[in-house]
């Protein structure tokens, strides 16, 4: 019983706040897309270490007592243009539109408690109904988170157009996959030996040399002619989100 108790959500910020005034052209950006999607801003925008975006409702119990915060990727603001940013920005602006943010607390916060249960009781019959029910939960779940990104996408395809969404989501796919390498093969070893590199621009230099390029577009090629969506994927695959 106390493991299926739901949890107060300790947030952590995932990177340093950002203010107004220190990105006013962001901000801008921020509060035209807001306008567009006919949605409230987040109270609180962080500044994250990788080619991505989110919102969310953090703090409080089961959603209630929360509030809406938006991380945006340093790496990522280097990626793309500003047309394809909007875009981006309105398909996260549409998690909120569509109503799913709300109720994403409620599914994260059942998904531990099914965890913390299956912990709890040991290796026996009942853990095996609560390992199938978790399996089923979750398999349900994340179709939905599916399909939530499906209608997000065509928010932000109304907002910014279907090409920038279509360019952006390519580009988002592509520069994860070449942050990630530049992170763990140029970055960690400068900063493990003590020193600290210029990382923002050293990840344009990196993402400019023409092996990387060629590697990244073929990956891109092949994610978006090839890869299928998993029952257990969170995201539809990229082949299908531009279809």
């Amino acid at each position: 019983l106390w493991a299926i108790l739901p949890r107060f959500d300790r947030f952590v910020p995932p990177g340093p706040a950002l203010a107004e005034h220190d990105a006013t052209e962001l901000f801008v950006v921020l509060r035209d897309i807001a306008r567009a999607t006919e949605q409230k801003m987040p109270v609180e925008v962080y500044l994250l270490n990788d080619v991505k975006a989110f919102v969310a409702h953090r703090g409080g119990l089961m959603g209630f007592g929360s509030r809406r915060v938006m991380g945006i990727g340093l790496p990522l603001l280097q990626s793309v243009t500003v047309q394809e940013l909007r875009a981006i920005l309105a398909h996260e602006f549409g998690h909120y539109n569509s109503g799913d943010v709300s109720i994403g607390p409620w599914i994260y916060k059942t998904r531990a408690a099914i965890v913390r249960t299956i912990q709890q009781i040991g290796d026996n019959a009942l853990q095996t109904i609560f390992v199938a029910y978790g399996n089923w939960f979750l398999r349900l779940t994340q179709a939905v988170s599916r399909r939530q990104e499906f209608i997000a996408d065509e928010i932000a395809a109304r907002v910014a157009g279907s090409a920038a969404m279509m360019s952006a989501l390519r580009k988002v796919h592509g520069g994860a996959l070449a942050f990630h390498g530049y992170w763990n093969t140029e970055v960690g070893p400068v900063l493990n030996a003590g020193y600290l590199p210029p990382i923002a621009a050293g990840f344009t230099k990196f993402a400019e040399i023409e092996s990387v390029r060629t590697r990244i577009d073929d990956a891109v090629n092949s994610a978006e002619h090839l890869g299928q969506s998993d029952p257990y994927d969170t995201h539809p695959a990229l082949g299908e989100r531009i279809a």
